[in-house]
Protein backbone atom coordinates (compact mmCIF):
# COMPACT_ATOMS: atom_id res chain seq x y z
CA UNK A 1 0.00 0.00 0.00
CA UNK A 2 1.02 3.46 -0.61
CA UNK A 3 2.14 5.14 2.22
CA UNK A 4 1.15 9.42 1.99
CA UNK A 5 3.12 11.67 4.47
CA UNK A 6 0.90 13.48 5.89
CA UNK A 7 0.32 17.40 5.16
CA UNK A 8 0.78 18.39 8.73
CA UNK A 9 3.82 16.28 9.25
CA UNK A 10 5.34 18.22 5.90
CA UNK A 11 4.74 21.65 6.55
CA UNK A 12 6.01 21.41 10.23
CA UNK A 13 9.44 20.02 9.08
CA UNK A 14 9.27 22.83 6.08
CA UNK A 15 8.61 25.68 8.68
CA UNK A 16 11.05 24.30 11.25
CA UNK A 17 14.30 23.85 8.58
CA UNK A 18 13.44 26.86 6.97
CA UNK A 19 13.86 29.37 10.14
CA UNK A 20 16.66 27.59 11.35
CA UNK A 21 18.51 27.83 8.07
CA UNK A 22 17.60 31.03 7.10
CA UNK A 23 18.21 32.45 10.64
CA UNK A 24 21.14 30.74 10.90
CA UNK A 25 22.26 32.33 7.66
CA UNK A 26 21.54 36.03 9.14
CA UNK A 27 23.56 35.60 11.99
CA UNK A 28 26.76 34.40 10.33
CA UNK A 29 26.39 37.85 8.71
CA UNK A 30 25.40 39.41 12.05
CA UNK A 31 28.48 42.13 13.02
CA UNK A 32 27.52 42.64 16.66
CA UNK A 33 27.51 40.06 19.91
CA UNK A 34 23.32 38.62 19.69
CA UNK A 35 21.87 37.91 22.86
CA UNK A 36 18.43 36.55 24.37
CA UNK A 37 18.99 39.22 27.23
CA UNK A 38 19.90 42.14 24.80
CA UNK A 39 18.34 41.29 20.88
CA UNK A 40 14.54 40.18 19.44
CA UNK A 41 15.54 37.76 17.11
CA UNK A 42 14.03 40.35 14.58
CA UNK A 43 17.48 42.21 14.97
CA UNK A 44 18.61 39.65 12.39
CA UNK A 45 16.11 41.48 9.81
CA UNK A 46 17.49 44.74 10.56
CA UNK A 47 18.83 45.78 7.45
CA UNK A 48 21.05 48.45 8.92
CA UNK A 49 23.03 47.22 11.20
CA UNK A 50 22.54 43.69 9.67
CA UNK A 51 22.83 44.79 6.33
CA UNK A 52 24.58 41.29 4.63
CA UNK A 53 22.34 39.24 6.38
CA UNK A 54 18.84 41.12 6.89
CA UNK A 55 17.13 40.11 3.67
CA UNK A 56 17.99 36.00 4.84
CA UNK A 57 16.41 36.24 7.78
CA UNK A 58 13.20 38.19 6.23
CA UNK A 59 13.04 35.94 3.21
CA UNK A 60 13.55 33.08 5.62
CA UNK A 61 10.40 34.60 7.63
CA UNK A 62 8.31 34.90 4.57
CA UNK A 63 8.30 31.49 3.60
CA UNK A 64 8.44 30.01 7.13
CA UNK A 65 5.02 31.90 7.41
CA UNK A 66 3.67 30.23 3.98
CA UNK A 67 4.57 27.13 5.58
CA UNK A 68 2.97 27.73 9.15
CA UNK A 69 -0.08 28.79 6.65
CA UNK A 70 -0.31 25.52 5.24
CA UNK A 71 0.09 23.54 8.87
CA UNK A 72 -2.39 25.56 10.38
CA UNK A 73 -5.40 24.82 7.48
CA UNK A 74 -4.62 21.73 5.42
CA UNK A 75 -2.67 20.55 8.19
CA UNK A 76 -4.78 20.90 10.75
CA UNK A 77 -7.61 19.71 8.73
CA UNK A 78 -6.08 16.37 9.25
CA UNK A 79 -7.45 16.15 12.90
CA UNK A 80 -11.00 17.64 12.17
CA UNK A 81 -13.26 14.96 14.02
CA UNK A 82 -16.42 14.19 11.92
CA UNK A 83 -19.12 13.58 14.32
CA UNK A 84 -17.64 16.51 16.83
CA UNK A 85 -19.23 19.52 16.24
CA UNK A 86 -17.54 21.71 18.95
CA UNK A 87 -14.29 20.36 18.17
CA UNK A 88 -15.12 21.23 14.27
CA UNK A 89 -15.58 24.85 15.24
CA UNK A 90 -12.74 25.17 17.45
CA UNK A 91 -10.52 23.95 15.02
CA UNK A 92 -11.63 26.36 12.32
CA UNK A 93 -11.08 29.10 14.60
CA UNK A 94 -7.36 27.97 15.20
CA UNK A 95 -7.19 27.49 11.39
CA UNK A 96 -8.66 31.23 11.13
CA UNK A 97 -6.39 33.03 13.42
CA UNK A 98 -3.01 31.18 11.77
CA UNK A 99 -4.11 32.38 8.77
CA UNK A 100 -3.58 36.34 10.27
CA UNK A 101 -0.75 35.09 12.29
CA UNK A 102 0.84 33.73 8.55
CA UNK A 103 0.05 37.49 7.37
CA UNK A 104 1.15 39.17 10.52
CA UNK A 105 4.59 37.54 9.92
CA UNK A 106 4.70 38.38 6.61
CA UNK A 107 4.24 41.70 7.02
CA UNK A 108 6.81 41.76 9.85
CA UNK A 109 9.44 40.57 7.46
CA UNK A 110 8.42 42.90 4.60
CA UNK A 111 8.73 46.09 7.50
CA UNK A 112 11.51 44.53 9.74
CA UNK A 113 12.74 45.85 12.54
CA UNK A 114 14.31 48.69 11.25
CA UNK A 115 10.99 50.38 10.85
CA UNK A 116 10.29 50.39 14.19
CA UNK A 117 6.90 51.54 14.53
CA UNK A 118 5.48 49.54 11.64
CA UNK A 119 7.08 46.52 12.95
CA UNK A 120 6.40 46.52 16.25
CA UNK A 121 2.78 46.48 15.29
CA UNK A 122 2.93 43.65 12.64
CA UNK A 123 4.97 41.87 15.33
CA UNK A 124 2.57 42.18 18.27
CA UNK A 125 -0.54 41.08 15.54
CA UNK A 126 1.41 37.78 14.66
CA UNK A 127 2.59 37.01 17.90
CA UNK A 128 -1.16 37.26 19.65
CA UNK A 129 -2.70 35.11 16.27
CA UNK A 130 0.28 32.58 17.54
CA UNK A 131 -1.15 32.88 20.92
CA UNK A 132 -4.57 32.42 20.03
CA UNK A 133 -4.18 29.83 17.24
CA UNK A 134 -2.39 27.69 19.27
CA UNK A 135 -4.81 28.10 22.03
CA UNK A 136 -7.66 27.25 19.95
CA UNK A 137 -5.94 24.26 18.36
CA UNK A 138 -4.97 22.52 22.01
CA UNK A 139 -8.93 23.12 22.97
CA UNK A 140 -9.65 21.30 19.41
CA UNK A 141 -7.06 18.82 19.50
CA UNK A 142 -7.84 17.82 22.66
CA UNK A 143 -10.96 16.02 21.71
CA UNK A 144 -8.38 13.71 19.51
CA UNK A 145 -7.35 10.42 21.28
CA UNK A 146 -4.60 10.20 19.13
CA UNK A 147 -2.75 13.47 20.57
CA UNK A 148 -0.13 12.92 23.02
CA UNK A 149 -1.42 15.04 25.77
CA UNK A 150 2.28 16.37 26.48
CA UNK A 151 1.79 18.22 23.59
CA UNK A 152 -1.24 19.77 24.65
CA UNK A 153 0.32 21.29 27.97
CA UNK A 154 3.26 22.25 25.57
CA UNK A 155 1.02 24.20 23.27
CA UNK A 156 -0.87 25.80 25.96
CA UNK A 157 2.41 27.39 27.49
CA UNK A 158 3.48 28.41 23.45
CA UNK A 159 -0.26 30.57 23.61
CA UNK A 160 0.58 31.92 26.81
CA UNK A 161 4.11 33.23 26.44
CA UNK A 162 2.65 36.23 23.93
CA UNK A 163 0.75 38.12 26.46
CA UNK A 164 3.80 37.50 28.60
CA UNK A 165 5.58 39.27 25.90
CA UNK A 166 3.15 42.18 26.34
CA UNK A 167 3.34 42.47 29.82
CA UNK A 168 6.77 42.11 30.43
CA UNK A 169 7.69 44.05 26.94
CA UNK A 170 11.86 44.23 27.39
CA UNK A 171 12.22 40.69 28.69
CA UNK A 172 13.86 39.97 25.00
CA UNK A 173 14.40 36.24 25.98
CA UNK A 174 10.47 35.40 26.26
CA UNK A 175 10.49 35.92 22.41
CA UNK A 176 13.21 33.50 22.28
CA UNK A 177 11.28 30.53 24.34
CA UNK A 178 8.36 31.71 22.45
CA UNK A 179 9.59 30.99 18.96
CA UNK A 180 11.29 27.90 20.27
CA UNK A 181 8.28 26.38 22.14
CA UNK A 182 5.91 27.57 18.97
CA UNK A 183 8.46 25.56 16.37
CA UNK A 184 8.45 22.78 19.18
CA UNK A 185 4.49 22.51 19.08
CA UNK A 186 4.09 22.39 14.98
CA UNK A 187 6.32 19.85 15.22
CA UNK A 188 5.56 17.89 18.07
CA UNK A 189 1.86 17.69 16.39
CA UNK A 190 3.28 17.12 12.86
CA UNK A 191 5.03 13.54 14.12
CA UNK A 192 2.11 12.87 15.78
CA UNK A 193 0.35 13.12 12.37
CA UNK A 194 2.51 11.08 10.56
CA UNK A 195 2.36 8.19 14.05
CA UNK A 196 -1.61 8.64 13.53
CA UNK A 197 -1.45 8.26 9.72
CA UNK A 198 1.36 5.18 9.94
CA UNK A 199 -0.90 3.66 12.32
CA UNK A 200 -4.36 3.90 9.93
CA UNK A 201 -2.57 2.65 7.30
CA UNK A 202 -1.04 0.03 8.95
CA UNK A 203 -4.84 -1.02 10.45
CA UNK A 204 -6.63 -0.65 6.66
CA UNK A 205 -3.71 -3.27 5.31
CA UNK A 206 -4.24 -5.89 7.98
CA UNK A 207 -7.74 -5.57 7.28
CA UNK A 208 -7.32 -6.12 3.47
CA UNK A 209 -5.29 -8.39 4.24
CA UNK A 210 -7.64 -10.59 6.81
CA UNK A 211 -10.36 -9.76 3.55
CA UNK A 212 -8.19 -11.25 1.18
CA UNK A 213 -7.77 -14.24 3.22
CA UNK A 214 -10.99 -14.86 3.64
CA UNK A 215 -11.68 -14.49 -0.19
CA UNK A 216 -9.07 -17.01 -0.70
CA UNK A 217 -10.57 -19.47 2.37
CA UNK A 218 -14.11 -18.90 0.46
CA UNK A 219 -12.87 -19.87 -2.89
CA UNK A 220 -10.36 -23.21 -2.01
CA UNK A 221 -13.48 -24.50 -0.07
CA UNK A 222 -15.48 -24.07 -2.79
CA UNK A 223 -13.04 -25.79 -4.70
CA UNK A 224 -12.83 -28.61 -2.47
CA UNK A 225 -16.53 -28.71 -2.68
CA UNK A 226 -17.13 -29.14 -6.29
Amino acid sequence: MKIRIPVCFISAILSAITYGIFATLAYTKYPLPLSPFRNWLSDLGNQIVNPQGASFYNIGMILCALFLAIWFTSGLSQWRMKDNTIQQRLLFISQFTGILTAFGLIMSALYPINFEQVHSFWSKIHFMMFGMGFGFSVAALRYHPRIPKASLYLGAVAAVLPTLMLIFYKAYWLEWIAVGLFIIYILWIGIASLIFTLHWNSSVSDKSLIHMQGDSSAEVTGTCAN
